[in-house]
């Protein structure tokens, strides 16, 4: 869908994620989003005090402060501001919030949407250095076609345990029986769903905009064509009175 790009100059779009996840070269394919640091407690309610439109959560940094809250989302949403969450925080956040319109993308968001309890103790921070997330890990075991289910399960259970900064190459080598299946991550890069997710939200604010676009176009369209209607019909009856 074409985007009028002189529009978005009009709408303040926030997008909070480390470069890790959305890295210098993707940012520059949408040059009207404005790319903050991880989100921390406070930064959605400055954004409301700013007027910003759209806001988008993919990731935090628990060491610079805590972690957004669900609160405070909700203030923004009940101030008209749009919000999207994904990856990990982010799908979180969408997950708990989302009855109150905050949009969940991703295959992240829709594995917690079919059995996130909020009882689950994983870890969702992004600290730069902290080796593999929970997330990734457990969809690339997905990938894995001959590891049985229990066994997948029971390499979670014992990488929950693992504290995030110890969570890195050494860790799976340990981890891991088989060497062959420690190899099938590495084939093409360690895969990141969280990258995945980050990138699909990206692409589904510029869509969104697309359509509100179209939206306005069409009602702008209908608008005159009533007025105009409107006219002709005061001057047919200026002239038959």
């Amino acid at each position: 869908m074409t985007i009028d790009s002189t529009k978005l100059h009009t709408l303040k779009i926030k997008i909070f994620s480390s470069e890790s996840l959305i890295p210098l070269s993707t940012r520059e394919n949408y040059p009207h989003f404005n790319f903050h640091e991880p989100v921390k407690s406070g930064d959605v309610i400055t954004s409301i005090d700013d007027h910003t439109h759209i806001i988008a959560i993919l990731d935090t940094n628990t060491t610079s402060g805590p972690a957004i809250s669900s609160g405070e989302i909700i203030d923004a949403l009940r101030c008209g501001i749009k919000i999207y969450g994904a990856s990990e925080i982010g799908a979180i956040r969408a997950k708990e919030c989302g009855e109150m319109g905050m949009l969940g993308v991703g295959k992240i968001f829709d594995y917690l949407n079919r059995s996130f309890s909020f009882n689950q103790d994983w870890p969702y921070e992004d600290v730069p250095g902290s080796g593999f997330s929970y997330m990734d890990i457990l969809f690339s075991l997905e990938k894995i076609n001959n590891l049985e289910d229990h066994t997948k399960n029971e390499f979670l259970k014992k990488y929950e345990l693992i504290h995030y900064s110890q969570r890195n190459l050494k860790t799976l080598e340990n981890l891991f029986e088989d060497q062959h299946n420690l190899d099938h991550f590495f084939i093409n890069g360690f895969p990141s769903q969280k990258k995945d997710d980050a990138a699909l939200l990206l692409r589904t604010i510029q869509k969104d905009i697309g359509l509100i676009q179209k939206l306005n176009e069409e009602l702008w369209e209908k608008q005159k064509q009533q007025f105009n209607e409107s006219k002709c019909d005061l001057k047919w009856r200026s002239l038959h009175e």
